[in-house]
């Protein structure tokens, strides 16, 4: 069974995205970021996340932005365990 759909789905709702059109706004995110977007893995959303909140902060206000932002950080942290996701989501130079 293909578990990518679920994921994404599940990231779409932790975002606050409709089903409709959450899947392709998290995919463009991940490309914007260079990231791969058929397989993407919480490090790799949270590598998005800089991406994710430019596309959030065009609709709403930047709290409610920031509230989505941090259900997504607590969703992802529980996948791949603190470090990890604090660590993806952290500049890299």
């Amino acid at each position: 069974m293909d578990v990518e759909p679920e994921f994404i789905q599940q990231v779409s709702e932790a975002l606050g995205f409709s089903a409709s059109i959450g899947p392709d706004v998290i995919r463009r995110a991940l490309r914007d970021a260079g990231l791969p977007d058929d397989r993407p893995t919480p490090a790799d959303c949270a590598r998005a996340l800089p991406q994710l909140e430019a596309r959030l902060s065009t609709y709403l206000t930047e709290e409610d932005a920031r509230s989505r932002l941090e259900r997504l950080r607590a969703f992802l942290a529980q996948l791949s365990g603190p470090s990890e996701a604090a660590q993806a989501s952290q500049p890299h130079n």
